[in-house]
């Protein structure tokens, strides 16, 4: 019998990859973790976001809350709210917690307030003051809005991030007369 000489073992008889399978599972890899990578700085955006929208939502509440309890006649004084208003940007835990916002302007708008029944007059006395930084502006000369039954604050957060510009707004109605059975005071 003949026999025939044994070859030695070439590299492909041997178990092993290719540099071209190598490759193309190295590729896929890659592929994989830069999509999970841009899931997470998605959504990292989007919990910023939502955290910055609870924030100036909250940054409004607060001010609402220090007008609730001042007396009415700061309330109604364009210079006693103005003094409010005035101090260090991130004064409030809602303040610091807006995470990466630009051109943070708050502004308060008090005017006299009629009930739907009422008829207002033709022009109406009211005051804006407005705080972007640590500075609050208002009129240049006070106005007082004391003799007034009700005003009406409408109170306006608006700031930049990196999810584009937004705004957060709310208002109050608040009376000299108080609370009364029926809601607001009867005064007109």
């Amino acid at each position: 019998m003949l026999t025939r000489p044994r070859q030695s073992p070439t590299l492909s008889a041997q178990g092993g990859f290719t540099l071209v399978e190598v490759l193309v599972a190295s590729s896929l890899v890659v592929l994989v973790l830069v999509g999970i990578y841009t899931m997470q700085a998605q959504a990292m955006q989007l919990l910023r976001g939502s955290r910055n929208a609870s924030s100036g939502s909250q940054m409004m509440q607060q001010r609402a809350e220090q007008l609730r309890a001042s007396s009415y006649s700061t309330v109604t004084s364009s210079a006693a709210v103005l003094a409010l208003m005035n101090g260090a940007t991130g004064g409030t835990p809602a303040e610091r917690e807006l995470v990466g916002a630009r051109n943070l302007i708050e502004a308060v708008t008090v005017f006299p307030y009629y009930r739907p029944t009422v008829t207002p007059p033709a022009t109406m006395q009211s005051f804006t003051i407005i705080r972007s930084g640590n500075t609050a502006t208002g009129p240049a000369v006070a106005t007082s809005l004391a003799a007034q039954p009700q005003v009406k604050a409408t109170l306006r957060v608006t700031w930049d991030d990196g999810n584009g510009s937004h705004r957060r707004e709310f208002t109050t109605v608040l009376s000299n007369g108080g609370l009364s059975a029926a809601g607001i005071s009867t005064k007109p």
